[in-house]
C-alpha cells in the first residue's frame, strides 16, 4: 500500500470525487476541480468549517492522486479485499436458552408505593440586627507645646541731636569747593589752548579754482572688497581754499587745497588733523560732458561720479 492510498484512512476515492469506477482521467480532473469550489478552506470564515475544509480538500488531493497515478494498484486491491472477505465462513450462533422458559405477568413492583416526597428547605437565617452608628474619624490627640518666649526689646540708640553749625567751617569749605572747581576750570582751558596750538595751520591756495568746478557736489565712492561711502566736496570760486566731509561711517573732513589745473583736471590736497586718525589724500576732479563731477584718489583705484547740489 503506498503513501497516497494510506492518506485516504479507508475512503473509496471513487467515491470522494463522484465519479464511476470506468471514468476517463479528463472527467477525474473535471470533477476534482468541482469539488475543490465548493470545499476551498479560503470559502469558509470559521475556524471550525475552515478545519474540516483542509481536511476535504487532502482528501480530494489524495484521491485525484490515486486515480491518475496508482488507479490499477488501488482496484487490485479493493478485488483482493472482497475476494477475502467472501471467502470468511459464517458462523452459527447459538439459540438464547431463555426463549424457552415461560414468561409471568407478576410484576414485583407493582404493589410498591412511592415514598413521600422530601420536606421542604428551611428558609435561610436572617441576619442580625446591627444598630447604625454615624462614622466619627479619628483625631488623634494634639500635642502640647509650650508657648513661645515673649519678644526681647533691646533699647535703641539715643535720639540724634543735631549739633551747632560752626560758621568758620562753613566758609572755609566754600573757599575749597570754589578753589577746586577753579583750578578744574583753568587745567581745562590750558588743555584746549595746548590742542588748538598743536594743529598745523591750513596753507593757502596754490591754484585757481575754474568757475566750471565752484559748488557743493555729493557722490557715492566705490572701492574693491568694501561697501560704497558717501562724499561731500565743496569748492569756491577762485583763489580759495575748499572743503570735504565723508558721510558714511567715517568722522573724517576738512579744507582742501587746490594744487594745480592742467588739461581740465584739478588736484586738490586734502588737509586733515593726523591726531584725528584721518589720512590725508589727494583728489583728482575731472569736468565730465553730462555736468557731473570725477573723482579719482590718487595712489588707489577709489572712484566716484558726484552731482551738483541744487542751488549751488
Amino acid at each position: 500500500m503506498t503513501r497516497e492510498i494510506r492518506a485516504l484512512g479507508g475512503n473509496d476515492p471513487y467515491a470522494l470525487l463522484g465519479v464511476a469506477r470506468d471514468a476517463s482521467a479528463a472527467t477525474i480532473g473535471r470533477a476534482f476541480k468541482e469539488q475543490i469550489k465548493i470545499w476551498h478552506p479560503d470559502l469558509y470564515r470559521t475556524t471550525k468549517a475552515r478545519t474540516a475544509a483542509e481536511e476535504r480538500t487532502r482528501l480530494l488531493n489524495s484521491a485525484r492522486v490515486v486515480l491518475l497515478t496508482q488507479r490499477a494498484h488501488y482496484d487490485a486491491g479493493q478485488r483482493d479485499s472482497e475476494a477475502q472477505a467472501e471467502d470468511v465462513p459464517t458462523e452459527d450462533v447459538p439459540a438464547d436458552p431463555w426463549d424457552d422458559i415461560p414468561r409471568s405477568s407478576y410484576d414485583p413492583w407493582e404493589d410498591v408505593q412511592p415514598s413521600p416526597a422530601p420536606p421542604p428547605p428551611p428558609p435561610p437565617p436572617t441576619a442580625p440586627y446591627v444598630p447604625y452608628v454615624p462614622y466619627v474619624p479619628y483625631v488623634p490627640p494634639q500635642r502640647w507645646e509650650a508657648p513661645p518666649p515673649p519678644p526681647v526689646f533691646f533699647p535703641g540708640p539715643p535720639p540724634y541731636t543735631m549739633r551747632p553749625v560752626n560758621p568758620r567751617r562753613v566758609v572755609l569749605g566754600a573757599f575749597a569747593f570754589g578753589c577746586g572747581g577753579l583750578i578744574l576750570l583753568a587745567m581745562l582751558v590750558i588743555t584746549l589752548v595746548l590742542s588748538g596750538s598743536t594743529r598745523e595751520p591750513v596753507p593757502d591756495a596754490r591754484a585757481s579754482v575754474p568757475a566750471g568746478f565752484a559748488g557743493a557736489w555729493t557722490g557715492e565712492v566705490k572701492e574693491k572688497g568694501r561697501a560704497p561711502w558717501k562724499i561731500r566736496i565743496t569748492l569756491g570760486k577762485g583763489w580759495q581754499n575748499g572743503s570735504d566731509k565723508y558721510l558714511t561711517n567715517i568722522r573724517c573732513g576738512g579744507p582742501l587745497v587746490p594744487q594745480t589745473v592742467r588739461s581740465g583736471r584739478l588736484t586738490v590736497r586734502e588737509h586733515l588733523q593726523e591726531s584725528d586718525g584721518c589720512v590725508q589724500e589727494t583728489l583728482v576732479l575731472t569736468l565730465r560732458k553730462d555736468g557731473r563731477l570725477g573723482l579719482k584718489f590718487t595712489g588707489d583705484r577709489r572712484t566716484a561720479v558726484l552731482t551738483r547740489e541744487k542751488g549751488s
